[in-house]
């Protein structure tokens, strides 16, 4: 089986695991999800990163976010280590992929990271940015002054040059909906 989809097989439990009564955020997480690979395949392929990398972190990069949302970076990465054991894929490439689900957040910004871990934080919050529902439905829940700190967080998630403007441009958009 083709390893993109053996990722994606074993990450779709982890997005179905129930936070609430409703599991929105188990819609949500696949939806991001999606959105990650769109922008991380895109930016990826501008800057000839490696992509079979790109789309397996993409795919797997959030396994943890309904079991430990302030620490699944980590614990995530951790899992993503074991699914990777036994698959044919180089050493070099099965450590960037868990390098890049352990260093996806801001947390870990600043640091002197890989190409393919900067492009998956970015991806990361271009995927928030431009997620028209997960944006509606924050509006609903969270104040103006949430709301902006956190456009300002994704901000900070953006180290692609290219990416830099668009994200600046959908931020001051999305300032006018609140």
């Amino acid at each position: 089986m083709n390893l993109i989809l053996e990722a994606e097989k074993f990450a779709e439990p982890y997005y179905k695991i129930e936070t609430n009564t409703d599991n929105k955020q188990g819609k949500f997480l696949r939806t991001h999800v999606s959105l990650v690979k769109k922008f991380a395949l895109e930016i990826g392929k501008h800057e000839n990163a490696d992509l079979l990398v790109l789309e397996i972190v993409a795919e797997t990069h959030d396994v943890a976010k309904n079991i430990d949302k302030e620490n699944h970076q980590e614990l995530g990465s951790k899992i993503v280590a074991k699914f990777l054991e036994d698959k044919d894929l180089e050493e070099k490439r099965k450590k960037l992929i868990v390098e890049c689900v352990a260093k996806h957040g801001l947390k870990c910004r600043g640091q002197k990271d890989k190409l393919e871990v900067v492009i998956i934080r970015t991806a990361d919050a271009m995927a928030v940015l431009f997620d028209d529902e997960w944006q509606a439905n924050r509006r609903k829940a969270k104040t103006k002054e949430k709301m902006i700190e956190k456009y300002d967080k994704l901000l900070a998630k953006v180290q692609i040059e290219s990416e830099i403007p668009k994200a600046k441009t959908r931020i001051e958009y999305l300032k006018l909906l609140l």
